[in-house]
This record gives structure tokens, sequence and C-alpha cells, in this order.
């Protein structure tokens, strides 16, 4: 079975979770300059992650 996210942008996905996610952030740091500051930052995260894990997918089956 295929990974339904595999071929969907990490930015994409980022967008369709967007506000649940600086909602909660809001909720546990009680800003919305601070929500909106982790929020951006995780995403920035996960897309290098992505990236660096897709570069090494790519090499191993090169």
């Amino acid at each position: 079975m295929s990974d339904p996210t595999s071929n969907t942008v990490p930015g994409e996905i980022f967008e369709q979770h967007r506000s649940q996610l600086q909602a909660l952030a809001y909720r546990l740091l009680g800003t919305v300059s601070d929500a909106e500051d982790i929020v951006q930052d995780a995403n920035l995260r996960w897309m290098a992650s992505h990236t660096r894990l897709h570069q090494a997918s790519a090499r191993h089956t090169g």
C-alpha cells in the first residue's frame, strides 16, 4: 500500500493544517505571535527533513 502523502508537496499539507496547528500552539503558548513563530519553525524543519529524506532515497534507488 502506498503512502497517501508521497506525491503531495509538504507545503500543501502544511497549508491544509496551518490554522489547526496555530490554534493549538496559541492555546499552549498564549500569544498569536509565538504561535505563528513556532508553527512556521516546525514547518521549515519538516520541509528540510522531507527534502533530506527524498535526497537519501534517490541516492539509494539511483
